[in-house]
């Protein structure tokens, strides 16, 4: 029988974070699918996000030097931002569909690889002390953001569709903006940064209301993984320091 979420697994949930969130939903396992506990299920998401900042990193140090050649080229960047929007789709939706643990981290890994390049060439326009602070304030914003959204989950759970709406229209703002009128507005940022905040914790109070398998694990740490580095990139246009 269907283990229930919460009340039971296989080595028990019994956890303050199990207990805090397991009261507002009754999840199914499935048959034969492996449970953990709390904490080590959320020790797991916290290695996948460590598996694709790291993955980020070695890019962009890998591509630093070439990309003199390559954000002086139109066409290239283009090319690198389209293609990888592509593959990083094609990666989500492996890494959401899929029930198999191994399948769902390769897609993730798919995911995190076109977004490390695109990375790549936004922190070249930044001195790299300054990539460094932002990217440890990112960090430690989206563990204020966890620890808010473990404090107050009905409220994160509650936001979802404005988060998303929020999103659309500005995304569609800053398009305008940069390719119609050629200008970057702050404010743009700084309502996007605003808006990856409360995706933090919306996806943070989501995994938490998951069961506690590997594969929720993975596919809850792909979904924080973009909350994040999207965050990162705007307090970088915002806060970076460009090179002179």
């Amino acid at each position: 029988m269907a283990n229930q979420f919460g009340f039971g697994g296989n080595n028990g949930d019994n956890d303050f974070l199990g207990n805090r969130f397991s009261k507002f939903y009754d999840w199914e396992v499935k048959e034969g699918e492996k449970t953990y506990s709390r904490n080590m299920f959320n020790l797991f998401i916290g290695l996948m996000l460590i598996w694709g900042f790291v993955i980020d990193i070695i890019i962009c140090a890998a591509l630093y030097n070439y990309m003199p050649q390559v954000v002086n080229n139109a066409p290239l960047m283009l090319g690198i931002c389209i293609g990888g929007l592509v593959v990083m789709i094609i990666g989500i939706i492996i890494n959401v569909k899929s029930d198999n643990p191994i399948v769902s981290f390769i897609g993730y890994t798919v995911c995190v690889i076109p977004m490390g390049i695109i990375v790549a060439t936004i922190i070249y326009r930044y001195e790299v002390g300054s990539v460094v602070m932002i990217f440890l304030v990112t960090l430690i914003v989206s563990l204020i953001m966890t620890i808010i959204a473990t404090a107050v989950p009905q409220f994160f759970r509650g936001i979802g569709r404005g988060l998303f709406i929020g999103l659309l229209i500005s995304v569609i703002a800053d398009c305008v903006l940069v390719f119609v009128f050629g200008q970057n507005l702050t404010v743009i940022d700084w309502v996007l940064a605003i808006i990856f905040c409360g995706y933090i914790g919306y996806d943070w109070v989501k995994a938490q209301d998951r069961p506690p398998t590997l594969d929720n694990a993975i596919d809850s740490a792909c979904a924080l993984y973009l909350d994040i580095v999207n965050l990162f990139v705007r307090l970088l246009e915002i806060f970076g320091k460009a090179k002179r």
